[in-house]
């Protein structure tokens, strides 16, 4: 009984324990962070590797152990997805990989509008490309470049307002049959998010692939 309680205890400290981290990032300015725990490399067939992160604003942590990648044996590694990390603006840090086709060094759009009442505290944005957008005010808009998903493109979100309320959506769109760069258009609502694009059909988790609901707007300009 004493052996199995020990157990138990190990188990739970292990399980409970406040993971090491091990990349910190600071915006030029210093005032937002980024910090990444877990383990960044690939899964186990039973244990998936997990990574989390936890953002902070001049010092104070506001998001902690938020999922940012989950994997088996199947899938890939965070180390091997995000090689390469920087803040391409004071509130804007990008995770990506160098592109597996050299002739390919075009890039792809999203336009982020935010059309709600409040500000956008963070966003996490899932492309190619990974990034964390930080204070999206009300009415304003943000334009990021991402490395192209020559297999079809999906745009993944999830963020908070600056009151806390949380919100998330997903989009994937059909395979790319041209050569020239995409874009896309993401509008926050109060009450949802749309994601779309003047080139290209997809299907949000409400969809299928054989069923796009998520039809080609010409009212996108990215």
């Amino acid at each position: 009984m004493f052996n199995v309680a020990i157990s138990v205890g190990l188990i739970a400290h292990w399980w409970f324990r406040e993971s090491p981290v091990w990349l910190s990032s600071s915006s030029p300015n210093h005032t937002y962070t980024v910090d990444l725990t877990g383990d960044k490399g690939r899964g186990g067939f039973i244990i998936d590797s997990v990574v989390k992160y936890r953002l902070s604003k001049n010092g104070s942590v506001f998001v902690k152990d938020r999922v940012a990648h989950r994997g088996d044996w199947l899938d890939i590694s965070f180390a091997l997805a995000y090689p390469e990390h920087a803040w391409i603006g004071e509130n804007v840090m990008r995770f990506w990989r160098k592109p597996d086709r050299i002739e390919h060094d075009r890039y792809d759009t999203l336009l982020i509008s935010n059309d709600a009442s409040k500000a956008v505290r963070a966003l996490r944005i899932k492309t190619k490309d990974m990034f964390f957008v930080f204070d999206i005010q009300s009415r304003s808009t943000l334009k990021l470049s991402f490395t192209p998903q020559y297999e079809g493109n999906y745009i993944w979100c999830e963020g908070e307002f600056e009151d806390g309320r949380r919100f998330g959506y997903s989009v994937t769109f059909l395979e790319r049959k041209i050569s020239e760069s995409l874009g896309y258009c993401m509008v926050i609502h109060d009450d949802r998010v749309t994601i779309e694009s003047p080139q290209e059909q997809g299907y949000d988790y409400r969809g299928r692939w054989d069923n796009l609901n998520i039809r080609q707007a010409s009212g996108c300009k990215p």
